[in-house]
């Protein structure tokens, strides 16, 4: 008998032969600049005015694309790594980025999406660090008069609790404190609108100790940076 066999032989051996599968997806990780992995218990939170770099890889050892849209935008690093910057166009709503892969590696193509929340972005003001601690009748200088935050919005100092104490006066392009001739506590404001989808209101807490010169610091030397409180107002 010749070798081989039947033909109904055959085909039986056909149809008990594995059937082909597809390669498995490529697994992305993508990472902040700083090596921290995107995670379901950590994704970065992006503020206006402060880009975000990151970085990706892929099992499938191809470079990585990126996307985004709503409330960012991406643009990729040129380099040997597929790199990237996340900056926020709009805090009105999340970022939706996208990760994709090539195949590779005995891995298909693949991609990865994450949304990330994105907030308003902190304003600062050139007002002075000053004592907390002064004494009657002496003055402290908060900064120069019609000062604006980084962002141009005007700075407006207040009295906002024990105005017979204390008042602000702009005098000679300074704006300073004084302080009469009693004893006891004010506070002081410095405040300055926020920029809309922006920036949030910028604001600081002076609140000055008062007391006799015989028993107060001299006027005007600082504590330290701990000697004013300084406060964000958050975004709810």
């Amino acid at each position: 008998m010749p070798l081989g066999c039947m033909a109904a032989a055959c085909a039986g051996l056909t149809a008990l032969a594995a059937p082909a599968q597809a390669d498995e997806p490529a697994s992305i990780t993508v990472a902040t600049g700083s090596g921290v992995a995107f995670s379901s218990a950590f994704l970065p939170v992006l503020s206006f005015g402060t880009p975000l770099s990151i970085q990706a890889t892929s099992t499938s050892g191809q470079p990585l694309t990126f996307a985004a849209e709503d409330g960012c935008s991406v643009a990729g690093q040129p380099g040997p790594t597929s790199a990237a910057v996340l900056t926020v166009v709009s805090t009105a709503s999340a970022c939706r980025l996208t990760v994709a892969s090539a195949a590779g590696n005995g891995r298909s193509e693949a991609t990865a999406t994450y949304l990330l929340r994105t907030r308003m972005g902190q304003q600062l003001a050139p007002v002075a660090l000053v004592s907390r601690k002064v004494t009657t009748g002496s003055a402290v200088q908060l900064g120069a008069a019609g000062m604006t935050t980084d962002h141009g919005q005007p700075v407006v100092n207040t009295v906002t609790n024990g105005s017979k104490l204390c008042k602000v006066k702009a005098k000679k392009g300074v704006v300073r404190v004084a302080f009469g001739a009693k004893e006891g506590a004010c506070t002081v404001s410095a405040s300055a609108a926020g920029v809309p989808e922006q920036y949030l209101p910028f604001q600081r807490i002076y609140v000055f100790t008062i007391a006799g010169k015989s028993h107060g610091d001299r006027s005007g030397v600082a504590d330290g940076p701990g000697s004013v409180t300084s406060a964000t107002m958050p975004r709810s």
